[in-house]
C-alpha cells in the first residue's frame, strides 16, 4: 500500500481535478441552455415561439448537484487544516519573487504541486500524532462520497441517453405542423439536437468528474484502512507498554517487600 503522504497528495489532486471538470460542466451546461433559449433566428418575423429543454435541464442539474456534493464534502473535511498550518512547524511554499514577470504554465503546475504536497504533509503530521479527525467523521466522509458517486453515475447515464438521442422541443404560436418546423430548421442550417449543442461536451465533463470522484473514493477508503491499521498498532503498542510498566512495578514492590 502507498504511504499516507502519497495517498493524501493523490486524493487532493483527484478531488481538485474532479472539481475542475465539475466547473467546466457547469459552464458548458449553462452555455448550452443559453444557446437553446436565444437561438430563434429560424423563426419567421411576427411568429412567437420558443424552445422547451426541460429534460436536459433536469439531467444536467442532477449531474451538477451530485458532482458538486462529491467535491465539496471531502474538501470540507480538508478545510479545517488550512488555518492551522503554523502548528505543524512546516514552512509554506515560497511565493514568487516580487517584480517577476509572467510565469509559464509549467511554473503554475509546479506551484500547485507544492501546495498539494504542503497540505498532504500537514495532514500526515497530524495523523502521526494522534489523528486529526475522529473515525466516525471519516466514515461519514466515505459514505457521503460513495452516495454522491452513485447519484452522479445515475445522473450521467440519464444525461448520456438524453444528450445522445433527444432534441429540444419547439413550440410556435400559432401552432405549426412539425414538418414545417423541421423544414425551417433544415433551411437555416440550425439544429436543436442536444448532441449538436454544448450539452454534449458538458455530459462528457460530467463523466470525467465521475471518474475522478471514484478514484477519490478509492483513495479515501485506502487512507481509512491505513488510519485504522495505524490506530490498531498504536493501541497495541500502548497496551503492551502499560502491561510492561505494571509488571515492572509489581516486581519492584515484591523486591522491596
Amino acid at each position: 500500500m502507498p504511504s499516507l503522504k502519497t495517498l493524501m497528495f493523490m486524493r487532493i489532486a483527484s478531488l481538485l481535478t474532479a472539481g475542475a471538470f465539475t466547473v467546466a460542466c457547469v459552464g458548458l451546461a449553462g452555455k448550452s441552455l443559453k444557446d437553446l433559449h436565444d437561438n430563434r433566428v429560424f423563426l419567421p418575423m411576427g411568429i412567437q415561439g420558443g424552445i422547451d429543454a426541460k429534460d436536459v435541464l433536469g439531467a444536467m442539474g442532477a449531474m451538477l448537484g451530485a458532482a458538486g456534493l462529491g467535491v465539496i464534502c471531502p474538501l470540507g473535511v480538508l478545510y479545517p487544516t488550512l488555518p492551522k498550518t503554523k502548528r505543524a512547524g512546516l514552512s509554506k511554499p515560497p511565493g514568487p519573487p516580487r517584480g517577476a514577470g509572467v510565469q509559464s504554465p509549467r511554473a503554475h503546475v509546479t506551484r500547485c504541486s507544492e501546495i498539494g504536497h504542503f497540505i498532504s504533509e500537514f495532514i500526515w503530521w497530524k495523523e502521526e500524532r494522534g489523528g486529526f479527525l475522529p473515525f466516525r467523521f471519516r466514515f461519514i466522509n466515505e459514505i457521503m462520497l460513495g452516495i454522491s458517486c452513485i447519484f452522479l453515475l445515475a445522473a450521467s447515464i440519464a444525461a448520456a441517453i438524453i444528450c445522445g438521442t433527444k432534441s429540444a422541443k419547439i413550440w410556435l404560436n400559432p401552432p405549426m405542423p412539425q414538418a414545417v418546423v423541421d423544414g425551417m430548421l433544415k433551411a437555416t442550417g440550425k439544429s436543436v439536437r442536444y448532441r449538436d449543442q454544448k450539452a454534449f461536451p458538458a455530459m462528457i465533463m460530467g463523466w470525467l468528474a465521475f471518474f475522478f470522484l471514484v478514484i477519490s473514493l478509492i483513495l479515501t477508503i485506502m487512507a481509512g484502512l491505513h488510519y485504522r491499521r495505524v490506530a490498531a498498532e498504536r493501541r497495541s503498542s500502548n497496551g503492551s507498554a502499560n502491561h510492561h510498566e505494571k509488571f515492572s512495578e509489581a516486581r519492584e514492590d515484591a523486591a522491596h517487600a
